[in-house]
């Protein structure tokens, strides 16, 4: 992609062609889940392979770091416990580590949490059924099926990456899409004296 700009200077005319980073068009792609916990990654899909807990889940191996993006994601059943949002840090992969996070219970609710506080149920899911939570314009949205459901009072704070956590056996996060000013996170291994 390029872009392409005509200034005047007097009577001469210059156009300058400039090409864009891949990050700058915020087009959506898959969530690829690194690291995750307890859990079996496949594609943008997260599905929890141990016992009930909220101690399993997945991070996204890159991050939003300004500006307007999203996570979107699916479900696959309203019977298991599950999470996933954005976030700017995760600690364990509970779901009072996430920053902005729609729960989806096993009785079929949808409620919000943010920074381990809930919000309130705010409606009731199905399988099939899509949500998305977005910062737009310094402002944190929840959706499902494209219906605004929550508005935070809450500012994110960057970088922020999708974060799920999973409580049931079984729960699965599906499909999971992010879009906006995306870049790979920064995976420190064989350290050494440092935590």
């Amino acid at each position: 992609l390029t872009m392409k700009r005509t200034f005047v200077l007097g009577a001469t005319a210059l156009a300058v062609v400039c090409a864009l980073p891949r990050f700058a068009l915020g087009q959506e792609e898959a969530v690829t889940w690194a690291p995750t916990w307890g859990a079996s990654a496949s594609g943008g899909t997260l599905v929890k392979v141990g016992p009930d807990g909220w101690d399993s889940g997945g991070i996204s191996s890159k991050s939003l770091i300004a500006g307007s993006g999203y996570v979107d994601f699916g479900v696959t059943d309203a019977a298991t416990d599950k999470a996933c949002g954005l976030s700017r840090h995760i600690v364990a992969f509970s779901l009072d580590d996430i920053d902005f996070a729609i729960r989806l219970t096993a009785d079929g609710n949808v409620t919000i949490f943010e920074r381990g506080v809930s919000r309130g149920a705010v409606a009731s899911y199905s399988p099939g059924d899509r949500f998305r939570v977005a910062a737009e314009g310094g402002i944190v949205r929840y959706h499902q099926n494209g219906t605004l459901l929550y508005t935070s009072s809450q500012a994110p704070s960057y970088p922020l990456l999708v974060a799920a956590s999973l409580y049931s056996s079984g729960a699965t996060v599906a499909d999971a899409l992010m879009s906006g000013s995306l870049v790979e996170n920064v995976v420190w291994t064989n350290v050494v004296g440092a935590s």
